[in-house]
């Protein structure tokens, strides 16, 4: 019932957003397609995921905004529960599942446009600063 609820209001808010698709439905699809071969194929120059070994947002994001130090706390702490999954809290291993979705998926589409290719880390910094906290908290009770 809430799933039904929430689906119709996201799709209403779509659609209040989006309402020029409801006069030329052919331009919307034609403009939906463009960006999703956009994002597959990315600008002039594309940057893969292995180009960096899968560690370009981590040099080019993440070092430079949170800094060396916070950044490999962070992944330390990360790294503590996937370690220690199965006795992890569960909203622990929730966020290691957001932040690896959320990490990778940038990550692999060869789609970074510049100038400001780190906002599409913004959303995995909270968790990752946890995640740093959980890895002083740990050493600390160590």
């Amino acid at each position: 019932m809430h799933l039904a609820l929430t689906g119709t209001i996201a799709g209403c808010v779509f659609l209040a957003v989006n309402w020029p698709l409801l006069l030329d439905p052919r331009a919307f699809l034609t403009g939906m397609l463009f960006e999703a071969d956009h994002a597959q194929i990315g600008h002039d120059v594309p940057i893969w995921g292995l180009d960096y070994w899968l560690g370009f947002h981590l040099l080019y994001s993440l070092v430079p905004g949170l800094g060396a130090f916070a950044t490999m706390l962070a992944i330390g702490g990360l790294g503590w529960i996937v370690a220690r999954w199965r006795t992890a809290p569960v909203h622990d291993r929730w966020l290691v599942i957001y932040v690896l979705l959320f990490y990778f998926v940038p990550e692999i589409s060869p789609l970074k446009p510049w100038p400001d290719f780190s906002r599409y880390m913004l959303p995995i910094v909270p968790p990752l600063l946890y995640f740093a906290w959980r890895a002083i908290e740990v050493s600390a009770t160590s």
